[in-house]
């Protein structure tokens, strides 16, 4: 994410900022597994007439995440235009070594 004019796109408004987060530990987690990792990120949005963020999706092949990534993210439940959002923040983890797919649903 770069910074570009206007307050929707600035890296301090909460949503991108959350984004950036979200992105950089995705990131990290590729660079701890020490091998070729596949990062992804889903921006989507409901209808093409309402440009809001509908659902933001990362995904990455690395070393697997766990609850305590997720601690210190903060994003206000009425931010960037966001209308309603009820500031939960689901998560599906996994690693390569592991038998199990974890969920983790954070309010944030």
């Amino acid at each position: 994410i770069s910074k570009a004019k206007g307050p929707a796109m600035e890296i301090s408004a909460p949503v991108p900022k959350l984004l950036l987060q979200l992105i950089s530990s995705a990131f990290q987690r590729c660079r701890l597994a020490e091998d070729l990792c596949r990062l992804s990120v889903l921006l989507d949005q409901s209808t093409d007439e309402d440009p809001q963020i509908s659902c933001i999706s990362i995904a990455d092949t690395g070393i697997g995440c766990n609850l305590e990534e997720f601690q210190d993210l903060k994003c206000p439940r009425k931010s960037n235009g966001a209308k309603i959002w009820d500031g939960l923040l689901s998560v599906k983890t996994t690693c390569f070594t592991d038998e199990e797919v974890y969920y983790y649903h954070i309010n944030l």
